[in-house]
């Protein structure tokens, strides 16, 4: 299958996986980069539709004027709004963090002078902001500045790519990278990449993954080699309890047999009576 066909399948794919998480207003280019990343920042760790939620909120005039009312509002006042969107209030010194460091970079909260920044900054800038938790957001970050067409590389993106056969799991990293970003020219890379993060979340575990609750069991590798390895289990489960039955049906018929053979050496064994 050429790389055509395999980015029309996987144009299906991610249609699939937007029946069933919903759009991701993140992947779209009409926002800034700014709002792109929030987004990011607020879905990385929980749902979309609740972070698109807690987006709305921040964004709404009743709640705050601009990200800068957001910048000098207190940590509590941030972590009520994500609350009461059931976003982890975990997130509100991520958040502040963003806005505080584009504010101190830029002396405005805007991030779009990243896009004259070097690779090694944006980086920085992305790491600053997310202080280890999360080490791939740098890739997020830089894609949403380059646009050109890489796609962001996580855990989730690597685990459910692989399972889809996007590229071989022994593949390595650079070669991973080159293939998702073949894809990425032909579609939206940051797409792509939030609803894999998303499936990887909720279905497509690292252990464990609910494969019963999956939309994309078709077209997955995994299952079909877990559904195979699980065939031969049961087969072989009922061989073994096949055997186990023939055992103790040979057992039940052996056992009438020794005991009457036993009452036969007792019998002669006992004295005969002379009459």
């Amino acid at each position: 299958m050429g790389i055509r066909e395999k980015t029309k399948k996987l144009e299906k794919i991610l249609k699939t996986l937007e029946d069933r998480y919903g759009k991701n207003a993140a992947a779209s280019n009409e926002k800034s980069l700014l709002d792109q990343f929030i987004l990011y920042v607020l879905a990385y760790e929980n749902s979309l539709p609740a972070a698109r939620k807690a987006y709305k909120a921040f964004t709404d005039p009743k709640n705050f004027v601009d990200w800068n009312e957001v910048r000098v509002a207190t940590l509590r006042e941030v972590e009520d709004v994500l609350t009461d969107n059931r976003v982890d209030f975990h997130t509100a010194p991520v958040l502040r963090e963003l806005l505080g460091r584009a504010y101190d970079a830029y002396n405005v909260v805007d991030i779009e002078g990243l896009r004259e920044e070097k690779v090694d900054r944006i980086k920085q800038f992305a790491n600053d902001v997310v202080r280890g938790q999360w080490p791939w957001a740098a890739t997020f970050l830089l894609a949403a500045v380059n646009n050109d067409g890489q796609v962001p590389f996580d855990p989730h993106t690597e685990r459910v790519a692989s399972r889809l056969k996007l590229f071989d799991v022994h593949d390595n990293l650079t070669k991973k990278k080159k293939v998702l970003k073949a894809y990425g020219q032909s579609l939206d890379p940051l797409r792509l990449h939030v609803l894999f993060v998303e499936h990887g979340k909720k279905l497509c575990l690292e252990d464990s993954p609910r494969c019963d609750k999956c939309p994309l069991t078709r077209d997955c590798d995994y299952y079909a080699r877990s559904k195979k390895k699980g065939g031969a289990k049961k087969k072989a489960a009922a061989k073994t309890a096949k055997k186990a039955a023939g055992k103790k049906k040979a057992a039940a018929k052996a056992k009438p047999a020794k005991k009457t053979a036993g009452r036969a050496k007792a019998a002669a064994k006992r004295p005969r009576k002379h009459r």
